[in-house]
């Protein structure tokens, strides 16, 4: 049961998913990905070694959409029925890893029984889950169209809230939320699994919820005890993200690029988020050589 499982969902860059896969391809890793039914990525594209490679049936995944969540449960699934794992790790094609697989196994062995889950504990966001959205597979909204179904979505709250609308008023939950990403056990996948229904009941026709269903599962049952940090989110579930926030100075779409080099090279954390600038190849060549990436 030392095996890990990586399950990843990808709709674009063929070349970011390769090096991806590559720098995962060992023996103790199983890869479970999915191809967006949307992409032009073809599963034959793709091949490893070491490590045993599944690509799930595709669908049509829409950003913030129930569909996120609905692709994630087949990810879970599928990687559950290929077998035991001592844990799971959820990433895009856009993701790579900061160390190698030495490093990692011997990182989850040293701190196994733990779930790496990010909690945002800003603000209360169970407004992500009181009321029904309507067009919540629209996916981002942008121009006229998109001005016009946000008006549609804001008038709907509106109106569920004088009606005193409240989807989760009967639920004894504490809705959480946090990056969608995470490396868990095979506990906390199975219980993840055992509320398939109950999660497909609340956030259908909702937004963003994606960051949501997990870290309330987990806030609101026994696994609660065996987070690995609840206090900061990033370093609760091992990965760099590159919001200002972060590292200094803006990044165009969230990507890392040569000039976070060195900062991603004192990380601590696992991986990191997102490579899609022009020059995140560099930076993913940089990573390998010095840190002896497959």
């Amino acid at each position: 049961m030392n095996k890990h499982a990586y399950m990843i969902m990808a709709h674009h860059r063929p070349d970011l998913l390769q090096l991806l896969i590559n720098s995962l391809d060992d023996e103790r890793n199983d890869i479970i990905v999915h191809i967006d039914k949307k992409s032009n990525m073809k599963p034959e594209q793709f091949e490893t070694q070491y490590a045993k490679i599944f690509f799930i049936n595709q669908m049509s995944v829409n950003w913030a959409g129930y569909t996120q969540i609905q692709c994630e449960y087949e990810l879970m699934k599928h990687a559950a029925a290929i077998g035991h794992h001592a844990y799971y790790h959820f990433l895009t094609g856009a993701n790579y890893p900061l160390w190698n697989q030495n490093y990692i196994y011997d990182f989850f062995e040293k701190n196994k029984g733990y779930e790496f889950i990010g909690f945002d504990n800003v603000i209360d966001y169970s407004i992500r889950v009181k009321y029904y959205i309507p067009f919540s597979e629209h996916g981002k909204l942008r121009g006229v169209s998109g001005h016009l179904i946000e008006g549609v979505r804001e008038f709907a709250k509106l109106v569920q809230k004088v009606l005193h609308v409240n989807r989760i008023k009967n639920q004894n939950l504490i809705i959480k939320k946090g990056c969608a990403y995470f490396s868990i056990t095979e506990g906390m996948l199975l219980e993840i699994l055992k509320q398939e229904k109950k999660v497909k009941d609340m956030y259908m026709h909702t937004i963003c919820c994606d960051e949501v269903f997990v870290q309330t599962i987990a806030y609101n049952s026994e696994f609660r005890n065996k987070i690995y940090n609840f206090e900061n989110e990033y370093d609760g579930f091992l990965r760099e993200v590159a919001w200002p926030s972060n590292v200094s100075g803006i990044h165009p779409g969230w990507n890392f690029s040569q000039k976070d080099l060195e900062y991603l090279l004192n990380s601590k954390r696992l991986f990191a988020m997102k490579f899609e600038a022009s020059d995140s190849i560099d930076v993913i060549q940089a990573i390998k050589q010095k840190r002896n990436i497959q």
